[in-house]
Formats: C-alpha cells, sequence, structure tokens
C-alpha cells in the first residue's frame, strides 16, 4: 500500500511539474479547476431560494476525472 501511494505522488509531482511547464494543458493536468459539489445539494439550495430549475444539463468535463453540471433556473411570478 505504502509503494502504491508512494508512487501515486510521484507521478503526480511530475504531472504537476509538465503542467506548470505547459508540456500538459491544465485541463489535462494534475490539478483540479472548480467546485465539488453534490447536484442534490445544489438543487436543494436553488429551491430553498425560491427559485425553480429550469434545465439540468450534465456532461463529461473537459478535465479526466470531472463532469461539468448547467442548471438552469428561474424566479416564479408571485
Amino acid at each position: 500500500m505504502q509503494i502504491a501511494r508512494l508512487g501515486l505522488l510521484s507521478f503526480y509531482r511530475i504531472l504537476w511539474q509538465a503542467e506548470r511547464v505547459g508540456l500538459v494543458p491544465p485541463e489535462q493536468g494534475a490539478a483540479f479547476h472548480g467546485s465539488r459539489l453534490a447536484l442534490r445539494e445544489v438543487e436543494l439550495s436553488v429551491r430553498a431560494g425560491g427559485l425553480e430549475i429550469m434545465f439540468t444539463d450534465r456532461k463529461h468535463g473537459a478535465h479526466r476525472f470531472c463532469e461539468e453540471t448547467t442548471i438552469l433556473c428561474h424566479k416564479p411570478s408571485a
């Protein structure tokens, strides 16, 4: 287990350096660019704020471990 962990850390160090000098584009690199939110959590917050969700679009993101989610909301007329 320790050897695998050490290997993974070494891999990420090399990847971060390659990204830093421009050999690897940021969207393919090791850094996380975004926020980690559960979709259900966002939906609950949107509704608690008095908004209605009109559309949700989920797709695989540019980064290999992420997906992009777009939520279109509107405030219903009173």
